[in-house]
């Protein structure tokens, strides 16, 4: 289906990012895993929006070995519940077994089929009209992120159209220090704070004795801590 472009419609810019929003839009939708990039899209998603139900996508993962991604996706999401009381949203949690994690199926991973398969449902059975992702490209001098995520070999795009809507990556050009920045700038630390990059496992912690809610130390050795470091040490 063709969009028909209207002067309303407008590429919203923060910084180095246009993000792209219709206030005649009824239904957005944003996959938000609890980490910080999602968040900071949430957020700057929330600053444009009045009369739109904003749709929170969310995953359960790895439930066995990190079991406390959900509470970290639901604390994002009860942020911003109480933040802006003024913005319908709804969440909706999805499910990846831990055997699709990292599967190879064809071109694409099980975990990337079944939260994108998820995320078309849902979109559909809302009638959204532009679906948000908030996936940074890797830092040249961070090793061992996501090959779909390095510059050159990136398949992200700013906007597409997609079954109807619009699906949109505003991040796709940028990195985590443009993420961080923005927390800066807009003095978000509260938010910041209650996000989670860490993707590490505990050998005395999992499933079995895990509390929900209960603080949990982060690795400091995967990708993900060492790109959130990475943009807090370039963050300007």
């Amino acid at each position: 289906m063709a969009y028909e472009w209207r002067l309303e419609v407008i590429l919203h810019n923060f910084d180095e990012v246009d993000i792209m929003f219709d206030p005649a839009w009824k239904h957005i939708a944003i996959s938000v895993s609890g980490g910080a990039d999602s968040a900071l899209l949430t957020y700057q998603l929330c600053t444009l929006v009045k009369d739109t139900t904003i749709h929170i996508i969310s995953n359960v993962r790895m439930w066995k070995t990190r079991p406390w991604q959900k509470y970290n996706s639901l604390s994002v999401f009860d942020y911003f519940v109480k933040k802006f009381p003024n913005i319908k949203f709804v969440r909706h949690e999805g499910f990846i077994p831990p055997e699709f994690e990292g599967l190879q199926l064809g071109p694409k991973t099980g975990n990337q089929i079944t939260t994108r398969s998820y995320a078309e449902y849902i979109c559909i059975k809302e009638g959204v009209s532009a679906f948000y992702a908030g996936d940074t490209l890797n830092p040249a001098d961070v090793t061992g992120g996501p090959v779909d995520r390095n510059i050159g070999t990136s398949t992200m795009q700013s906007i597409k159209e997609h079954l109807g809507g619009f699906a949109c990556q505003p991040y796709s050009t940028v990195h985590k220090d443009y993420v961080v920045s923005q927390y800066k700038k807009f003095n978000l630390w509260e938010l910041f704070d209650i996000t989670r990059s860490c993707e590490g496992e505990f050998e005395n912690l999992d499933y079995s004795n895990y509390k929900p809610w209960q603080p949990v130390p982060i690795c400091g050795k995967c990708f993900w801590c060492r790109e959130r470091q990475w943009g807090i040490d370039n963050a300007k």
